[in-house]
C-alpha cells in the first residue's frame, strides 16, 4: 500500500493512546456521538419506536445519541415519535447500499428524505463506477445529492472494504469531500468487512490535507461492525491525533452502530470516578 499511511505508525498511536485516555470520558463522548441505527429488512413502526425510545440512556441521566439512522419510509415514524429536537433524523438514500441505480432514482430518493423531514443524509459512493476509473461519475452523483440537501448534512459512504486499497480510500475520500460531502463515512455496514483503523487513519490523513488546502474541515463517520467500547475507542483515539480532541463532537465526529450503545452504557456504569 500501500504508503498513503504507515501501519505501524497506527498500531502505536493507538498503543500511546490507550496509555493515558480517561477510558470514562471517551465512552461518553462516544455515545454522545453515535448514531443509532435501524436497517434491517424486517424493520417495521414497532422497532423504529423502540429505536427512538433508545435515544435516550435512561440509566445515565442526560446523556442521549447523537442520531437515528432509518430507512426513508420511516420518517415518518421519526417525525411523529422523537420529540427531542437535538437528536437527528438520519435517512440512508441513493439506493443504499449497492448505490446501483440510474442518477434519476437515485436524486428522486434523496429528495423524498429532504422533502419529509430527514435533517441528515447517507448516500454511498458508485463503487463500480469507482473501481473502473469513472471519477466524474462519482464526483457528479455526490455534487447533485449536496444541491438536494441543501443546508442539510450529506454523509457519503465510500464502503472501504470493497474499494482494495488504501490509495482508492484517499481518492474517494477527495472525491467526495470536494463534491460536497459534510461527512465521509466508511462503511454500510452491510457488506462482510466494514469499518478498520487503517482505513479511518487514511480518511482522517484525507481530511486533514483537505482543510490545509481548502481551509474547511469536513467530518467522519466510522462505521460497519463497531460493536464494543474497545473498537470504538480505536477511532476515538485515532480522530484526536489526527484532527484534534478539540472536535470530538457530533458535528464532526461519529459512530454507526446498532449494537454499540448496551456495551459503551455498561462500560459507564461500571467505572468509578478515579478509573480510567
Amino acid at each position: 500500500m500501500n504508503k498513503v499511511i504507515d501501519a505501524n505508525l497506527i498500531d502505536n498511536i493507538l498503543l500511546e493512546g490507550k496509555k493515558s485516555v480517561n477510558k470514562k470520558d471517551a465512552a461518553i463522548k462516544c455515545l454522545q456521538c453515535l448514531d443509532l441505527t435501524s436497517l434491517s429488512s424486517t424493520d417495521n413502526e414497532k422497532t423504529i419506536t423502540e429505536l427512538i425510545q433508545n435515544s435516550y440512556v435512561n440509566e445515565l441521566e442526560g446523556l442521549k445519541v447523537a442520531g437515528l439512522c432509518v430507512y426513508p419510509n420511516f420518517l415518518k415514524v421519526l417525525n411523529e415519535k422523537l420529540l427531542d429536537s437535538e437528536i437527528r433524523k438520519i435517512v440512508v438514500a441513493g439506493y443504499f447500499p449497492s448505490g446501483q441505480n440510474p442518477i434519476e432514482l437515485k436524486l428522486n430518493e434523496i429528495k423524498f428524505a429532504i422533502d419529509n423531514g430527514a435533517s441528515e443524509v447517507d448516500i454511498v459512493i458508485n463503487r463500480g463506477a469507482f473501481l473502473e476509473g469513472s471519477y466524474d461519475i462519482v464526483s457528479q452523483e455526490t455534487f447533485k445529492a449536496k444541491e438536494i440537501c441543501k443546508d442539510k448534512i450529506l454523509k457519503v459512504i465510500l464502503e472501504v472494504g470493497e474499494l482494495g486499497y488504501n490509495e482508492n480510500i484517499n481518492k474517494a475520500s477527495k472525491i467526495a469531500m470536494e463534491a460536497g460531502a459534510d461527512f465521509i463515512k466508511t462503511s454500510t455496514g452491510k457488506i462482510e468487512k466494514g469499518a478498520d483503523v487503517y482505513s479511518f487513519a487514511v480518511m482522517l490523513k484525507s481530511i486533514k490535507e483537505f482543510k490545509e488546502k481548502n481551509g474547511v474541515l469536513k467530518s467522519i463517520k466510522a462505521a460497519g461492525g463497531i460493536s464494543t467500547f474497545e473498537q470504538a475507542l480505536n477511532y476515538y483515539l485515532l480522530f484526536s491525533h489526527y484532527i484534534g480532541k478539540e472536535y470530538l463532537n457530533p458535528e464532526y465526529f461519529r459512530i454507526g452502530g446498532s449494537r454499540l450503545r448496551d456495551d459503551l452504557i455498561k462500560f459507564i456504569i461500571n467505572q468509578n470516578p478515579s478509573n480510567k
